[in-house]
Formats: C-alpha cells, structure tokens, sequence
C-alpha cells in the first residue's frame, strides 16, 4: 500500500449545521425585531447584545466547521490535507514532522481517543476519534510509514478551553 486515506465522518459536521441554521434563523427573526419602532430603549440594547452573540456564535460555528471538515492521506515522505469546506489541498512533507502521539479527551463524562501530530514550526494536527470512520487505522499507518510515536500523552487543561500536551513545545 502506498498510502494511506482518512474517511471523514460527517455526524458532527451535520450537527454543526443544524445549530448553526438555527441560530441563523433566529438572528434573523431577532433583527426583524429589532426594526420594529415600538421597542423601548433596554428592549433595543437587549436585543442588540443577543444579536452579537448570535453573531459571534454562528462565526464561532462556521470556523469549527471549516476545521472538521478535512480528510487526510498520509505518504511516505508527505501528509496531504484535503479542506472540504475551502477546496484546498495543503501538503506537508515528512521533513516538517517531529512526530506523532495519542491522548484522550473527555466530553461529556466519556473518554474519546485522539491521534497528535506534532509539526516543527510549532503546529499541531489533531485527530479525533469522531472524525473518521477509519480512525484507528491510523496509528499503525503512521508508524508503517516510517513516522516517530511519542507515546502516549495526558492532556493537561490550562484555561478556558485550552489543552496543552506533554509533547508540546
């Protein structure tokens, strides 16, 4: 075999759709609203600060989709990344990865496996269990082709939503 291909799952990507959709819908039921003149003055604020959220919300959304949204196929002296969402293919070669490692992550009380591949400018490329159908596949992939494994790694939460691995810099 000459290389190896990720098979994305798109469960959580559909999710994401659907509660974006809803809060599109509601921005702009929330903004017909807000053109409404018989609003008093802390109506119109109030609806004006629950429209940013919603705003910065939905962005928040489409960037998390954007980010889910790739298939990778994994050579012997490259990893090619495929965007869905874009259309762009990046490539990185074998030379710009220090390795690779497994962790784990925790939602909602169950334990979710994830493959880390650390690049040298500092970068990171996260694999998550839900993301793919062939995810463990992957690993002995990886190591097949000649990448190094780091181990496994705990992952340490530092801040609101900020995980930092043993293996990072």
């Amino acid at each position: 075999m000459l290389e190896f291909k990720t098979h994305f799952r798109p469960y959580r990507t559909i999710f994401t759709l659907l509660i974006v959709s809803f809060w599109l819908i509601s921005f702009v039921c929330l903004l017909f609203l807000i053109t409404n003149k018989n609003l008093e003055n802390l109506e119109l604020f109030g609806l004006i600060i629950l429209d940013l959220i919603l705003a910065f919300s939905t962005y928040s959304f489409i960037k998390i989709l954007i980010k889910i949204c790739v298939s990778y196929t994994v050579r012997k002296n490259e990893l090619e990344i495929h965007s869905f969402f874009i259309l762009k293919r990046k490539t990185i070669l074998k030379t710009e990865i220090l390795g690779f490692s497994k962790s784990w992550s925790m939602a909602k009380g169950r334990s979710y496996d994830l493959t880390i591949i650390y690049l040298k400018n500092g970068n990171k490329i996260i694999f998550h269990e839900l993301d793919y159908f062939n995810y463990y596949d992957i690993k002995p992939n990886l190591t097949k082709f000649g990448y190094e494994y780091f181990g496994h790694e705990p992952e340490v939460f530092k801040g609101f939503f900020t995980r930092v691995f043993k293996f990072d810099k």
